[in-house]
Order: structure tokens, then sequence, then C-alpha cells
């Protein structure tokens, strides 16, 4: 039976080194390599999907994208394409590049906006919920903005 690998040494370093140690060296360089990318990848995703979350959105689907828009240049961004529901429930899909440092920044498509949703305030009345939009409580009519009082001088 033939050997799988040759039955010759190499001197690393001072060491007599078999081809076998060599292929243990280069596989548990890889190995380290892929679980690094992995870790990089899943901190990546949390990061991406809390930037969509904080404006109120959900994401749909992330996928690595290594040549998508903005690659050229760039060596430490990872960049992803994005697919996210708005807070109003449009599905978008955008690009995004992200690292460990540099944060989400957006390349392709609409960013999701990171503004909080609308908050409405209660009447001082009657406690009914007045969305942010309109003036006067719906149910009562009251405000609070003052009405402009006519003052008559006589």
């Amino acid at each position: 039976m033939m050997p799988l690998l040759a039955e010759t040494t190499y001197r690393v370093f001072g060491d007599l080194v078999t081809p076998g140690v060599s292929l243990l060296w280069f596989l548990g360089a890889f190995g380290l390599w892929l679980g690094i990318r992995l870790i990089k990848d899943r901190l990546d995703r949390s990061r991406i999907a809390d930037y969509v979350e904080q404006g109120g959105g959900s994401v749909v689907r992330i996928a690595w994208n290594p040549l998508g828009r903005g690659w050229f240049g760039e060596r430490g961004d990872r960049i992803y394409e994005v697919t996210y529901r708005t807070r109003k429930g449009k599905t978008v899909t955008a690009t995004c590049k992200t690292s460990m440092f540099s944060g989400v920044y957006w390349t392709g498509g609409p960013a999701p906006s990171v503004e909080p949703p609308p908050e409405s305030i209660q009447c001082l009345s009657c406690g009914t919920s007045i969305p942010e939009s309109r003036e006067r409580c719906p149910k009562c009519g009251w405000s609070y903005e003052q009405r402009e009082t006519k003052r008559h001088d006589a």
C-alpha cells in the first residue's frame, strides 16, 4: 500500500518536521480562520438587526455578499444584502457595510429610518390618546395649544 504522505522530513526553524505535521498546522490555521470568520458574521448580523429594529423595522433576510456595492478598495468591512420590513410594512432590500469598529453604513438602497416612532400624548381632560399628527383630542376637542384670545380695550 502506498503511503498517503511522503516519508521525507523538512527543517523548519531548526526542527525536523514531517509533511503530516505541516498538514496538521495548515488545518489548524484554517480552522482558526474559519471560526473567527463565523464569529464575525454572527456579530455583524446582530449589529445590522439592531440597527434596523432601532427604527421600528424588522429583518427579513441578511445575506453576506463579498462583491456587493462598495467592495472595491475595502479591506476590513464586510458587505451584506439586507431585506427588511419598515415600520409602515414596506419591504425594502438594501446593501450595507459593517465591521467591528465602523458600525453599519448603507451603500445601496434606502437606509432604515433610525427615528423612533411618533409618540401620542394623553388628553388632560378625558385621558384619550391624541396622535402626534393632531392638535385636538378626537373625543372631547381639548387642545394642548393655547388659543389666542382677543382683548378689547375699552
